[in-house]
């Protein structure tokens, strides 16, 4: 058996799914994800099939992914990691690799702390300055 670590995004906890058969998966606590991460890939025969993504993985940025994500324009994206906030590859001109494992951490730092984006603050004023933006 194939053990996947998962991460949940409702309550941004982790959860194990265990493949038992090929595209089949339990949930050892009896409540499975509402939602996963999940990669499409061939099988020898020509058909589909998904498996969900562990952690530690990456994902091409594009204007697709930058929207399921929840933001407009990948630039938003970019000036984070450049700030220092999520981890971002740039394996080759205009390919830009976001790390899961950085996105749902920051995730969950900015949900248990209400103020983590307080104008004047450390990580407002982080992210402005190694972004290029003044600040007055």
């Amino acid at each position: 058996m194939r053990q996947v670590q998962m991460t949940m995004f409702n309550d941004h906890t982790e959860g194990d799914l265990i493949q038992v058969s090929p595209g089949k998966f339990v949930s050892p606590n009896g409540k499975p994800p509402e939602q996963i991460l999940a990669e499409v890939f061939h099988h020898a025969d020509g058909t589909l099939g998904i498996r969900p993504l562990p952690e530690g993985r990456y994902i091409r940025l594009s204007s697709r992914t930058v929207k399921l994500l929840g933001f407009n324009r990948i630039t938003t994206i970019q000036r984070l990691g450049v700030a220092g906030f999520v981890e971002i590859a740039n394996p080759s001109p205009n390919v830009y690799l976001l790390n899961l494992d950085s996105w749902f951490s920051h995730l969950r730092k900015t949900q248990d702390d209400p103020d983590f984006w307080e104008e004047g603050g450390d990580n407002w004023k982080t992210y402005m300055f190694k972004s290029g933006f003044r600040m007055e």
